[in-house]
């Protein structure tokens, strides 16, 4: 085979497979659901890399500031809820975690103060 020939075939090979993408794309585009899917997936990943590339810029304390979340203005709704209120103030975070080491502090001196159970067949030489 000839370098034209070679040439020849691989373009009509791209030719068709852009083709083939093309119905295939036009077919989903068709359908309404898949068509916002997609467009809420392309808003995402947009929004989602600009605010990386504000980060990457040091520019992360106003990253997302002005467009807010991403996944909620692309229209997911995420499926777990929060464990808490997100306050943003890192001394209320600095407060919350010890008052919850306290709690747990207590529990365990209160378990270690409680006599030792002896366990079945603690203590038994074998």
């Amino acid at each position: 085979m000839s370098d034209d020939t070679d040439k020849t075939n691989i373009d009509e090979l791209a030719g068709r497979y852009i083709d083939l993408w093309q119905k295939h794309l036009a077919a989903l585009s068709a359908d309404g659901e898949v068509a916002e899917l997609v467009a809420k997936s392309v808003e995402l990943m947009n929004s989602s890399a600009a605010t990386i590339a504000a980060m990457n810029l040091g520019e992360h304390e106003n990253a997302g500031a002005t467009s807010g979340n991403p996944w909620a203005q692309a229209g997911f709704q995420g499926g777990a809820t929060a464990a808490g209120a997100t306050h943003g103030n890192p001394d209320h975070d600095v407060d919350e975690l010890t008052r919850r080491i306290a709690e747990l502090e207590e529990r365990v001196a209160e378990l270690e103060s409680r006599p030792a159970k002896r366990r079945k067949g603690a203590g038994k030489k074998a």
